[in-house]
């Protein structure tokens, strides 16, 4: 396993140690509200914080694919390339 594959497997370990009860439909409305925010912030041209929020959508796609096997956060974190079917 590398590095970067162990840092997402104790991403996903941690969260569901930190955030036992958490919910799909939640995560889906944290990545809302987290894309809301990069989204601000690179518009208002905030360099260091639009890192920030950017590491937070990247953390909360990687629970939403890897978690709760989502499409949309598969889609995020580079799993997989293009939108899937309907």
């Amino acid at each position: 396993m590398t590095n970067v594959e162990q840092l997402k497997s104790e991403i996903v370990e941690w969260h569901k140690k930190a955030l036992p009860e958490c919910t799909f439909e939640g995560e889906l409305l944290k990545l809302d509200e987290e894309l809301s925010e990069l989204i601000a912030d690179q518009r208002a041209g905030r360099i260091e914080q639009s890192h920030e929020e950017l590491a937070d959508v990247y953390i909360v796609s990687l629970v939403l694919a890897k978690r709760y096997k989502s499409n949309i956060g598969k889609y995020f974190v580079g799993l997989i390339e293009e939108h899937p079917a309907p």
